[in-house]
């Protein structure tokens, strides 16, 4: 959530990177799950090209994340309650 803030969506380095994603829509990629898979390829400025492929989000029943993790997410999420939470 801190990612989205109205400081974190002015920061100059942020906006700068964000010119230089571009998204693109695959129609071969499909499962049966319910989610599409998704590629992500990185280029470097010397030409090396990284790339990730995630069939399944994390979350699915195909990924799912631990239970540490999904407490963490959710306590971070809290800090950003309109009513605070205890910890």
């Amino acid at each position: 959530i801190r990612n989205f803030t109205a400081k974190a969506l002015q920061d100059k380095t942020i906006r700068e990177l964000a010119h230089r994603i571009s998204a693109v829509s695959d129609p071969a990629l499909t499962n049966d799950a319910g989610f599409n898979p998704a590629i992500v390829d990185i280029k470097t400025q010397d030409s090396k090209v990284y790339s990730k492929r995630i069939d399944s989000p994390l979350g699915s029943t195909e990924n799912p994340m631990s239970f540490a993790y999904l407490s963490e997410k959710f306590r971070h999420c809290c800090d950003y309650s309109v009513n605070p939470i205890a910890k």
